[in-house]
């Protein structure tokens, strides 16, 4: 078994909860609902008197007492794709490898190979139409002109890699600390167990399968698998596969957008939205090609045949486009558009955002929502009095209408 979960613990603490430790503990959080005493009546209760009450709550299906208990894990060895379905959980932390900024470990030496070739490829270009640019930006008076040439080497480097990341497999093993409560963490094995028993076994949804197989076994010895604490007990399934919904563009909103599986990964980290997954029919994968190549129709050939080969041996990689339904509050997309809307995003996640801020605006119904949006101009968020601390060689004229 590939992955490796194991409890992340402070330092006065000694093991992860145990099942009893939690029956009782959130036993003790469910009975200030109806404390006539002082709080240390409720402390002073046996581990079974509170374990009785939380079995109570589990029957009744009152269920938030459990979110008190919280676990957090280390992660090697889980996949891209994996990492996914538990960012959209909604209710988590996680702090993940990044393979924007850090060259992820693949041990397919052709995959390495593909990798290696488009970072080489993507540089090249960057460095030929934009080192000009970067070295004005980078010049300060007390830099040498060989330390900003270093400067403009490693920024673009990190945009080449940023990019060619996208012929890897969305299966690519990453590391991550991950935490969640109690209650989710159970919701979760539940919603895997039942994906398992109940999708098909499509090339795709197999990878996925074996994949949460895989958790459940590395985490059998957290949290709680009570029958009663389920989310079937709520009518609730995996929230991630859902073909697209219908558009509304109100004080709440609903929006399909088209956008490659990494791009999703940056998408989805915005709690305050829902985000649900569609996945293209067999046979008519589309893929993001970076907007810098565009003008050079044989390199964007080689690029798709790559991206092609890798599909079709059932690596699924990065760039293949895939179908994104996100709802939420009007609030929740200005919120999200503070962040996306900047020259330090992710290209491709800028320019989704830009086009649903297009598409909310052409057909808001909600004055109020309106008025908010219409504040957003769409601007970067520099021009929002934010102080970027970060160095930008986009800044506010050039944020939304870069290459990369």
């Amino acid at each position: 078994m590939s992955l490796v979960v194991k409890p992340y613990l402070q330092p006065n603490e000694t093991h992860a909860l145990t099942k009893d430790e939690v029956m009782d503990f959130c036993g003790k959080a469910f009975g200030m609902c109806y404390l006539e005493d002082d709080i240390e009546t409720i402390m002073l209760e046996t581990p079974e008197e509170s374990a009785k009450r939380s079995r109570g709550c589990i029957k009744s299906q009152h269920h938030s007492g459990f979110d008190h208990a919280k676990y957090s894990f280390t992660m090697t060895g889980i996949s891209k794709m994996l990492a996914m379905i538990l960012n959209n959980q909604g209710k988590y932390a996680t702090s993940e490898k990044s393979g924007r900024y850090t060259v992820l470990d693949i041990d397919d030496p052709e995959e390495n190979r593909l990798r290696t070739k488009w970072q080489e490829i993507f540089f090249g270009i960057l460095f030929e139409k934009y080192h000009d640019d970067f070295y004005k930006f980078y010049a300060k008076p007390k830099l040498t002109p060989e330390q900003i040439e270093a400067k403009v080497k490693l920024a673009l480097v990190k945009k080449a890699q940023e990019n060619s990341r996208l012929v890897t497999t969305v299966f690519t093993k990453t590391k991550m600390v991950y935490s969640i409560d109690s209650r989710q963490l159970s919701y979760l094995k539940y919603e895997m167990e039942h994906f398992i028993a109940t999708e098909p076994d499509t090339p795709f949804y197999a990878r996925i399968k074996a994949e949460m197989k895989e958790f459940l076994e590395a985490t059998e010895s957290y949290g709680l698998l009570e029958r009663g604490l389920s989310p079937e007990t709520k009518g609730l399934t995996l929230p991630f596969f859902h073909p697209v919904r219908d558009e509304e563009f109100g004080l709440n909103y609903s929006v399909n957008s088209a956008m490659s599986l990494a791009t999703f990964a940056q998408n989805q980290r915005h709690r305050t939205v829902h985000c649900t997954v569609e996945m293209p029919e067999e046979g008519k994968e589309e893929y993001f090609i970076p907007e810098f190549i565009k003008d050079d129709p044989a390199l964007v050939e080689e690029w798709i045949s790559d991206l092609k080969s890798k599909t079709m041996e059932g690596d699924y990689p990065q760039a293949l486009i895939i179908y994104v339904n996100e709802r939420g509050r009007y609030e929740d997309f200005i919120m999200k558009a503070y962040e996306r809307m900047c020259g330090a995003a992710q290209y491709e996640v800028m320019k989704v955002t830009v086009g649903q801020y297009e598409k909310y605006m052409a057909n808001v119904t909600s004055a109020e929502a309106k008025e908010a949006l219409e504040k957003l101009s769409p601007c970067v968020r520099c021009m929002f009095g934010f102080k970027c601390t970060a160095p930008c060689p986009f800044g506010p004229k050039n944020a939304l209408t870069r290459e990369f």
